[in-house]
């Protein structure tokens, strides 16, 4: 069974851009209690964030009931690796790691495609 993540509403920083054109942006949404994931509105996105480094792990299409997609999404892969050490622009390196993230997307959202991570 997945332990459920208590969340409250806060805001976080985010990074933007890349290579000599990266910058740290806040924005507003909900953030676990343990500083590890952050989960914020874009447009009818909700769009999970690694809260250590700021980058985007995966993006949840708006709609009814994504916000509960995103934060049960956290709560799957929190326990799947040491999330604070890890980078997570080198997530496509460990192809292991990678597909247990795409298949937990999948099924979490009931879709047969659309989840990518690298």
């Amino acid at each position: 069974m997945i332990k459920a993540l208590r969340w409250d509403r806060g805001q976080f920083a985010i990074t933007v851009g890349k290579g000599d054109q990266v910058a740290r942006q806040t924005v507003y949404g909900w953030v676990d209690q343990a500083k590890l994931w952050g989960i914020h509105r874009m447009a009818d996105l909700y769009i999970v964030t690694h809260v250590t480094s700021g980058k985007v792990i995966t993006r949840f299409g708006g709609g009814a009931g994504k916000r509960a997609t995103a934060r049960a999404f956290c709560a799957a892969i929190t326990p799947l690796c040491d999330w604070r050490d890890l980078d997570p622009e080198k997530i496509g390196a460990d192809a292991a790691l990678a597909e247990r993230l795409h298949r937990i997307a999948l099924t979490l959202t009931g879709a047969t495609t659309g989840s990518r991570f690298h």
